[in-house]
């Protein structure tokens, strides 16, 4: 699989809570853009596991691959998990959805080099997330990393894209401050 996003290129954080994005409580299910994935090879590739990259403070509760058909209509990067999928009626979101472990990528039209890759449009899979902080002081972690199967071998690849819930103990403005130089931090360091 070929992952189509740039590494420390992102970093989302959103504070918990924050009625206006309709996430009511410090605990609440957030979901978060995980990358978007392009698969060359000539056989199906099944997703048999999504963790997140030394996370701080932060529980995982799921992932999920989603079919953005023709390069077309991403994910947010970050949302109250519970309005995921809202660009589509629930019956399209079922459709193109599938959970972590045991999603299925087709294989697509081989390689295309990346200045092609957006006037071909082909179908990409976009991961996403389901998480929240394990406290109101909020968390993060510096990346996703995806393990997946091909033709009977196993293979894993690690976005560093930044994902973090901002403390509910600190105004608005500045709740995210904290996660976004630990995050920043960790990318130096590696």
């Amino acid at each position: 699989m070929t992952l189509d996003t740039g590494q420390k290129a992102f970093i989302g954080c959103i504070p918990a809570p924050d009625p206006e994005a309709e996430i009511i409580r410090w605990d609440s299910p957030i979901g978060y853009y995980a990358g978007i994935y392009y698969n060359q090879s000539s056989e199906p590739v099944t997703m048999e596991s999504v963790s997140l990259l030394h996370p701080h403070n932060l529980t995982l509760h799921g992932a999920a691959v989603y079919k953005m058909a023709h390069y077309k209509i991403s994910l947010p990067f970050e949302w109250a998990w519970g309005h995921e999928g809202t660009a589509h009626s629930a019956t399209q979101w079922a459709a193109i959805r599938q959970r972590i472990p045991g999603a299925t990528i087709p294989p697509e039209n081989g390689p295309i080099a990346p200045a092609d890759f957006m006037r071909l449009n082909p179908d990409v899979y976009e991961i996403a997330v389901d998480m929240s902080a394990a406290s109101p002081a909020g968390g993060w972690a510096p990346g996703v990393v995806v393990t997946y199967r091909a033709g009977g071998t196993t293979y894993t690849s690690t976005l560093m894209v930044g994902l973090a819930v901002g403390s509910a103990a600190k105004p608005l403005s500045s709740a995210c401050d904290a996660a976004t130089r630990s995050i920043q931090d960790s990318w130096k360091a590696h």
